[in-house]
């Protein structure tokens, strides 16, 4: 049993992986200019961290942890800039927290429906 939820943990988390690292290619640059941090930044890393929690057959911690690959995904795909060295640290910084809200926010909203 617990070599199957490694398993699909590993699926989910290629998927979410994948499915970011697609989004940013395909979709991210084609927003309008006002909006696309706010989107790109904010809501999509939300969504994603909403995607792990229910994607992700773990605990709290584990999901937490195995999350922090996105961003790490994206600068290892996308690298950094050299005019702005050091920025997309700080983006990575920055999706990572909306990351996790979007995480902690379903656990909060499933953990207040169990109780």
């Amino acid at each position: 049993m617990m070599q199957n939820s490694k398993v699909t943990n590993g699926v989910a988390l290629i998927v979410l992986i994948t499915s970011s690292l697609l989004y940013i290619w395909l979709v991210a640059e084609h927003l309008p200019s006002k909006l696309s941090i706010g989107i790109n930044i904010g809501l999509i890393p939300f969504l994603f961290g909403c995607a792990g929690f229910y994607a992700l057959r773990a605990k709290l911690l584990t999901k937490i942890v195995l999350l922090i690959l996105l961003p790490i995904s994206h600068v290892l795909v996308f690298g950094g800039d050299t005019a702005k060295p050091g920025i997309e640290n700080v983006i990575a910084a920055a999706e990572l927290v909306f990351i996790w809200l979007g995480l902690f926010t379903c656990y909060l909203a499933c953990r207040k429906k169990t109780q």
